[in-house]
């Protein structure tokens, strides 16, 4: 098959029609009725100065155009290796629904178009057919038939910011790449260069590093700013013949600015997923294996000793690994490991100094990763992280003060831009890129068996979501038993608390809970995970946290659980010395003797176990933490 775009057969590429695939979620699977009722949910919120989802951002307030079923799309793509044994990568551009829930947005993943070569695709030649397109959705519209009431509507469609990793900002903004002099995508901020590294004899000489320096204000881009800028660099380039020298990192005109909605220097924004695995590695490589007063390579083999005997529950994914492979975790192994277990383990060895710096990163992450963040949260996380950042130049040395550190400084913008951090990451992007990987099963006409299974794929996907989301929307609250513990004998204790049931009583192992499996502590099949360790209600207090010890069903099915309580040591708890800033998130807990009755409604959520501290998630929707 021959290139659309150059009509050549260098590399393949392929384009799924946009608006075919609107029309079909529109009338073959019940979008118009998740949109009312995700409208209808929010409109029961009060979501004034707040984010709680990628709508409340000012980005997609300045382009939505007013209309029931008007929609604003965010886009992504990134390089996706198809086989070990293969050099084709495949690049995918896809888009998400802002409108649809975030529990189902991205199930509802438009695959617009793949690029599949040995070779990158040069994105400003790459996205021509997909402006057009874009521009034609922005006038013209989709028209399709709602398919209860028969009334033809019209969406219009804007796309308003772009999801990347930051080779692929580069490309797509047209600027230098984040090891240039103007690398940074939202400020114009200018990169240094350090002393020459000295020279080692039979070696190679290594060239200059750049680093960013910490300032207190930012000259933020602006679209006709970088415009003119990138009309300069080309004028300048065609009057002297030479090789075009950006101006001010921009190196000319990109295809994003045609698309109807999109800000060319307000579409992009530090990727959560990209940035905490860039700058964990950074730290790690820091702690582990630099020599400095923050040093923690003498401690390694306790640390890796303290990760070994954490057992979590099951919504994250993978389980703690030894730092000596640190350099092999996945973005949500670093991700757990920011928001839950250093500040515990670390305690024990890092500096005071050192401790406390850290300590303001993980405060301004648990900020900007909550379900609705107030106004007040987001300046909080602004300046949390601007004194993280200042300070980091006189802890560490500020030669390692890099692109991805300067990039903390505009997370707090990200979010009044774009709304809550965990809406707009890659995390789930990434997920759908490893399925669609799997698609490809030959050698020959890879592209069109790729098109014709993600036209199946996506068809099965989404008819599942729907059936899933409308069914727990309706569905009353239900709680089903599992592994009926035989010949089970109840304590004297016990029996007195449950003196109120019918006999005979009958205990279990495993309950589901709203979709979600809790087991007791007395569940031995589960060793390398917890999930039996809970937040609850009582009915003397809320948010309280203990070991579920098992679950219990009278004769008339009454359903309770057994739970050993803990007690909060609010003398260990977490908090910033000179801001007094509180790490509200992981709670230190001591034994109670305590045992409660509770009703199964009443366990909230599960919570992850480390040491003598509980910790909770900072949103509901991110389970793969």
């Amino acid at each position: 098959m021959k290139c659309t775009i150059c009509n050549g057969e260098s590399h393949k590429f392929f384009q799924i029609p946009l608006a075919d695939q609107i029309r079909n979620l529109f009338e073959n699977h019940g979008l118009a009725d998740l949109i009312d009722k995700y409208n209808a949910d929010r409109s029961n919120l009060d979501l004034s100065n707040s984010y709680a989802d990628l709508l409340d951002g000012s980005e997609f307030k300045r382009a939505h155009v007013d209309g029931q079923y008007n929609s604003d799309l965010m886009g992504h793509t990134d390089g996706i290796s198809v086989s070990v044994s293969s050099n084709v990568s495949l690049w995918p551009l896809e888009w998400v629904i802002a409108q649809l829930p975030p529990t189902l947005r991205f199930n509802y993943v438009l695959v617009n178009g793949v690029w599949l070569d040995e070779s990158k695709p040069y994105m400003n030649t790459m996205m021509k057919p997909f402006t057009r397109e874009l521009e034609d959705l922005r006038e013209n519209g989709v028209q399709w038939t709602h398919p209860r009431t028969q009334g033809v509507h019209t969406t219009y469609v804007t796309a308003p910011c772009f999801c990347a990793d930051a080779p692929a900002r580069a490309q797509l903004q047209n600027i230098l790449s984040h090891g240039g002099k103007y690398s940074c995508h939202i400020c114009e901020q200018k990169m240094k260069k350090l002393p020459p590294p000295p020279v080692v004899p039979g070696e190679k000489k290594k060239a200059r590093r750049r680093v960013y320096t910490f300032e207190e204000r930012e000259v933020l881009r602006t679209a006709q700013r970088m415009e003119d800028q990138g009309s300069e660099a080309r004028r300048t380039q065609i009057e002297t013949g030479r090789n075009l020298k950006p101006v001010k990192g921009v190196k000319g005109p990109t295809e994003l600015s045609k698309i109807p909605g999109c800000d060319r220097s307000t579409a992009f924004f530090p990727d959560y997923m990209h940035l905490i695995l860039c700058l964990l590695k950074e730290f790690m490589t820091l702690w582990f294996e630099k020599d400095g007063p923050w040093s923690l390579k003498e401690y390694r083999d306790a640390i890796n000793e303290s990760l070994k005997k954490i057992s979590v529950p099951d919504f994250v994914t993978r389980i703690p690994r030894s730092t000596e492979d640190f350099g092999k975790w996945k973005a949500n192994e670093f991700r757990s490991f920011l928001l839950f277990f250093p500040l515990i383990i670390l305690s024990k060895y890092m500096k005071v100094d050192y401790f406390q710096h850290w300590m303001l990163l993980v405060a301004a992450f648990q900020l900007l990763l909550q379900d609705c963040i107030p106004e007040s949260d987001v300046i909080k996380a602004n300046l949390l992280l601007r004194v993280f950042c200042r300070t980091f130049a006189v802890l560490y040395k500020h030669d390692y003060y890099t692109y991805y550190m300067h990039q903390l400084c505009h997370l707090a913008l990200t979010v009044q831009r774009h709304g809550p951090l965990h809406c707009n990451s890659a995390f789930m992007f990434e997920s759908f890129n490893g399925t669609l990987a799997k698609l490809i099963h030959g050698t020959k006409n890879q592209g069109k068996e790729l098109v014709n299974n993600i036209r199946i794929a996506f068809g099965v996907e989404a008819v599942r979501a729907r059936v899933l989301y409308c069914s727990a929307a309706n569905k009353p609250l239900t709680a089903e038993f599992r592994n009926e513990i035989t010949h089970f004998n109840f304590g004297e204790e016990d029996m007195k608390l449950l003196h109120s049931l019918k006999a005979p009583l009958k205990a279990y192992y495993r309950a589901v809970i709203r979709r979600e499996t809790f087991t007791c502590s007395l569940y031995t099949r589960q060793k390398k995970r917890n999930n039996f360790t809970v937040c609850y209600n009582s009915l003397l207090s809320n948010n309280n946290f203990g070991e579920i010890k098992y679950f219990c069903k009278s004769s008339d099915s009454k359903q309770i659980a057994l739970v050993k309580r803990f007690d909060i040591d609010h003398c260990r708890t977490f908090f910033h010395h000179e801001s007094g800033v509180v790490i509200k998130n992981i709670i230190p807990i001591k034994p109670s003797a305590v045992t409660e009755v509770i009703a199964l409604d009443a366990i909230l959520c599960k919570v992850i176990r480390v040491e003598n501290f509980v910790c909770l998630r900072p949103n509901k929707y991110e389970y793969n933490l």
